[in-house]
């Protein structure tokens, strides 16, 4: 948390430095990643992150452009357990009708990146990396999201899937099962879309969120709080 609050503030000095305002080009990624001491791929993230909360705009091919100002942003924790299980319990609300509106705007090229992001997925499950494997999950929302025009609908889609690359590593060891229950959820959600079915998609969406806290669960980690909490019953997302 800390790396990325320094990130946001030592990009925030360069646009103050440069003048910059909404509109305006952002400095090339070679030269930001140096002047911020960090790897393009670094960079990147980070940008992709203002990208869907409409801080800045990514325009592949032209650079990046700012859309309005850095003082003001502020990055979730994404490293406290709590943080992180209240994230997950707050998808099962949200991802469902942000993921039917979606539907309601989906295009043949969405459906072609997102059939290109289940490939990656499927490289990154073999390579058995939990960043690897945690990033392409991220992407698949990502796209799927940035498809709806709504930049609150992407800023919520980053929020609930902003989770710290160290905490990703120490909990997110899945087992070829849970595995094999995210995959099958991905090509579910895709093939949901391409068809535009309505009546799937929330049960869909449930269902692939439970298999994505079984996995946090075979690494060690509780989303659900025994005592407090009202888990989803087994039944609740049977078609």
């Amino acid at each position: 948390m800390e790396d990325q609050d320094r990130l946001l503030g030592e990009l925030a000095a360069v646009v103050s430095e440069r003048g910059l305002r909404p509109g305006d080009k952002m400095p090339p990624e070679r030269e930001l990643s140096g002047r911020l001491g960090v790897s393009r791929n670094t960079l990147r993230g980070l940008l992709k992150s203002l990208d869907a909360r409409g801080v800045v705009i990514i325009k592949p091919g032209s650079g990046t452009y700012l859309r309005t100002s850095l003082a003001a942003v502020e990055l979730p924790d994404r490293k406290s357990p709590r943080a992180v299980a209240d994230q997950l319990k707050a998808a099962f609300l949200f991802l469902p009708p942000i993921l039917c509106k979606a539907l309601q705007t989906s295009s043949a090229t969405q459906i072609d990146d997102l059939h290109a992001c289940n490939i990656a997925l499927s490289q990154a499950m073999c390579s058995g990396n939990p960043h690897e494997i945690w990033a392409e999950i991220v992407l698949f929302f990502r796209v799927i999201v940035r498809g709806t025009g709504n930049s609150f609908l992407a800023e919520t889609v980053e929020r609930i899937f902003s989770i710290d690359p160290a905490f990703v590593a120490r909990f997110f060891q899945a087992d070829r099962e849970a595995l094999d229950d995210i995959f099958a959820g991905h090509v579910s959600i895709l093939q949901t879309l391409r068809e535009r079915n309505h009546g799937r998609i929330s049960v869909l969406t449930g269902q692939y969120l439970l298999s994505l806290c079984r996995a946090l669960e075979s690494g060690g980690f509780s989303v659900w709080d025994p005592v407090s909490d009202d888990k989803p019953a087994a039944g609740t997302y049977e078609e």
